[in-house]
């Protein structure tokens, strides 16, 4: 059927937060994008062409609980604001206002407002799944009369109404749009005749939602406000009172007489369960233990499943992108630097960069587990007790979670903070998240020199990096570094508990995977292809057969080895100390650095011997003999096969003490130029360089640490020295707080006495 108008529909989805209005997009158009089950998953407004041959555009936005009606001028153009935008301007041709059916009553609010401001709108009740386990039955025939606007119900979830859902968008669009003479809240009489004159005064376009914009202003504005020249209005508002207040509560009170009519309590099951697990995940002891617990068991199952198809994958891959490669470079006579190209640049970043996929895929749906099952809300909830230390809103606790994935979005998220001194101790705080990148280097280090342990090694980094954040968050206020505000409690609607989607959450963790294997590749190729070049060319511009301590890298990397040899890092161990400095451009480059400089040790330009039937016996050998072995990945006490290219390591003597302090500085010191771009964009260069020099002075100081206490193991010694750098951090904190007060004094203007 062909739609009237011959301009480009445009059909807005728009909710609370954590109502399923991404479920819903992705079912109306062919995007894949992320969904969860807490709030703040969609950050920004996305668009993409119906199914259904492209006749509208659907666009979804961020979660909003109300629409304004008072905007005060804002500094940031946040979602809400760009929102708005599009309602004031009637930029949508018809909205879905989509409405968890567990929360309708509170969630009609913004229906009223969308109608009130003559918005065509279609209410979306979704999760119509849950109703059997729901305390409620819904007159949903009763709702509709009250609000005069088209319900369906639907499943996002499961797909359940999703064809009732577009036909009656597309019967919308075909009707003409009818005058809006009918509001469904009605107010005191008094009220509904200063509405009424004010939206004759703003002229025939205005609706009740301006009308009550412009009352709402005068409230704040230094005039008496229009409502007081209205003596039965005055009369009726309480003292202390403003419009905004009237129309709030005159808006809930008509929604509860609805909610009387139209929704039928019945006897309480789902509502139980749900108190009882929050008793344990919510306690105010046991909350905190619960949730490593929890990370702890992922990063356990992450590494057993990922290493598991790891070993599996890696000796057929290694077969196919470089040892085939370089079968068929030797049976051609390519020349030397042509095949270390093919080899070693090509083929290794393709073997590097897919060979982080399986344990991110894995951890990636393990975490999906947790957020669509609605735990990692309460983790959230539990975190902000830590958030209070820093007096830190909820914004914040937010773009530290976003950081975890990848410090660049989290640095982005903190646009939404309003105050800048939270936002900028947000933004030192960002570099000690670990992000999914550094987690493959912690996954490859501790599954070669920590094979027993591995899982215990990861949860003590990722814990080490959230104290040393907490802890940064807590010196910067304390010092009087960024000036410490007041800390809005974080006000998160906690979901229901539910079973996540299999289907699903594969299907994201294979995205995710898949996004971040793509851009690690498209920095790794380069890096690689450079690497193998200079780890080939003596300071004299000579080609090297054998690559060793005569290259250009190893001259800088043995340089440097002065200043990491308290670290425990030192000149022989070169290769090491410029992956930390390849770091810097991105940390997906560090494997790929180490990979080039180890393998050629013993195979410089990879000189494949024997024929492509022996190459496929051994790897295969080797990649079914890893997968008869799949319990040793589970269990701690089992000591799995050391992988090939581990022999490297052990040809330099590296010990595990020197790689846990690798791993700490890798933890901690700045992550990559893009987060340093993205700090300075959003707090200023001069902060950004602060994050640079205090994020590499805590990393060396602790990765220093660490090395004291592992190399004289004598308890009595080690309390000492940790005393004794606690007493001198204190003393630090202690002065600068000291001589900043001073410095603020000094600036301050002189107080005149009256």
């Amino acid at each position: 059927m062909p739609f009237m108008s011959s301009k480009e529909i445009r059909v807005g989805i728009i909710g609370n937060p954590n109502v399923g209005k991404t479920y819903l997009f992705n079912r109306l158009t062919a995007c894949e994008s992320c969904v969860g089950n807490w709030s703040g998953v969609t950050q920004t407004a996305c668009k993409a062409k119906s199914k259904q041959g492209g006749h509208y555009e659907v666009l979804d936005f961020p979660g909003c609980h109300a629409i304004r009606e008072y905007k005060p001028d804002i500094a940031h153009q946040d979602s809400v604001h760009d929102l708005e935008q599009q309602i004031d301007n009637n930029q949508i041709d018809v909205w879905l206002n989509v409405i968890d059916i567990e929360h309708l009553e509170k969630q009609l609010y913004l229906t009223v407002q969308l109608l009130e401001a003559k918005q065509r709108v279609i209410v979306v009740l979704n999760r119509i799944d849950r109703l059997p386990a729901i305390s409620k039955n819904i007159d949903i025939q009763q709702l509709g009369k009250f609000l005069n606007t088209p319900i369906v119900k639907v499943s996002a979830k499961l797909g359940l109404g999703i064809r009732a859902l577009q036909s009656t968008i597309e019967d919308h669009l075909n009707v003409e749009q009818q005058k809006h003479d009918h509001y469904p809240v009605q107010y005191h009489a008094s009220i509904e005749r200063l509405l009424t004159k004010t939206e004759t005064q703003l002229g025939h376009q205005a609706t009740r939602f301006s009308a009550w914009s412009a009352l709402i202003a005068s409230d704040y504005s230094e005039k008496p406000p229009a409502w007081h020249f209205e003596p039965a209005i005055a009369e009726r508002m309480h003292p202390q009172h403003l419009m905004t207040d009237e129309m709030t509560l005159t808006r809930f009170e008509i929604i509860q007489r609805w909610m009387h009519h139209v929704v039928t309590k019945k006897a309480a099951t789902r509502q139980h369960a749900d108190k009882h697990w929050d008793h344990w995940f919510l306690h105010k002891w046991l909350g905190l233990p619960l949730f490593f617990s929890m990370m702890l068991l992922v990063f356990w199952i992450s590494m057993g499943v990922g290493q598991l198809l790891q070993g599996v994958v890696e000796p057929l891959l290694r077969m196919l992108v470089i040892d085939v490669p370089g079968l068929l470079c030797r049976d051609f006579a390519v020349p030397q630097v042509m095949a270390l190209l093919i080899t070693q640049g090509i083929g290794l970043s393709i073997m590097t960069a897919l060979s982080f996929f399986p344990i991110l895929y894995v951890m990636f749906l393990a975490l999906h587990t947790l957020e669509e099952s609605g735990y990692m809300t309460r983790a959230a909830v539990v975190m902000d007790r830590l958030m209070r230390w820093c007096h830190l809103p909820g914004e914040s606790l937010v773009a530290l979670v976003l950081g975890l994935g990848c410090n660049v979005p989290g640095i982005l998220a903190t646009r939404h903070i309003p105050n800048h001194n939270d936002k900028v101790v947000t933004a030192l705080m960002m570099p000690f998240m670990s992000c999914g990148a550094r987690l493959t280097i912690f996954a490859v280090f501790s599954s070669v020199f920590f094979p027993q342990h591995a899982a215990v090694v990861l949860f003590i980094l990722y814990v080490l990096g959230i104290s040393i954040a907490v802890f940064t968050g807590i010196l910067a206020r304390y010092t009087g570094l960024v000036q410490a505000t007041n800390a809005e409690t974080y006000l998160l609607e906690l979901p229901a508990y539910q079973w996540p989607s299999l289907t699903v959450g594969l299907r994201q963790a294979y995205q995710r995977s898949q996004r971040f294997v793509m851009n690690a590749f498209a920095i790794i190729l380069p890096v690689c292809c450079i690497l193998a070049l200079c780890n080939h060319i003596d300071i004299q511009g000579n080609f090297l057969q054998i690559p060793g301590d005569q290259s250009i890298i190893a001259s800088i990397g043995k340089g440097l080895g002065v200043l990491f040899a308290p670290i425990g890092l030192t000149a022989e161990h070169w290769p090491l100390i410029v992956s930390l400095l390849m770091g810097l451009l991105a940390k997906e480059v560090v494997i790929s650095t180490l990979s080039i400089f180890y393998m050629q040790m013993t195979d410089p330009l990879q000189q494949t011997v024997g024929t492509l039937a022996t190459l496929w016996q051994s790897n295969l050998a080797e990649a079914l003999e890893n997968a008869q072995r799949w319990y040793a990945y589970f269990l701690p006490f089992i000591q799995t096969e050391t992988p090939n290219w581990a022999l490297y390591f052990n040809q330099q003597h590296i010990s595990p003490q020197a790689v846990m302090g690798y791993l700490i500085f890798t933890l901690l010191y700045f992550p990559c130029v893009s987060t340093l771009y993205a700090t300075a964009r959003q707090v200023g260069w001069r902060w950004a360089g602060f994050s640079v020099l205090w994020s590499t002075l805590v990393a060396y100081l602790c990765a220093f640490t660490y090395q004291m206490v592992v190399q004289i193991p004598l308890p009595l010694y080690d309390a000492l020295w940790l005393i004794s750098l606690g007493g001198l951090c204190y003393a630090v904190a202690t002065g600068l707080k000291w001589f900043i007060r001073s410095k603020k004094a000094e600036s301050a203007p002189p107080q005149v006495a009256p």
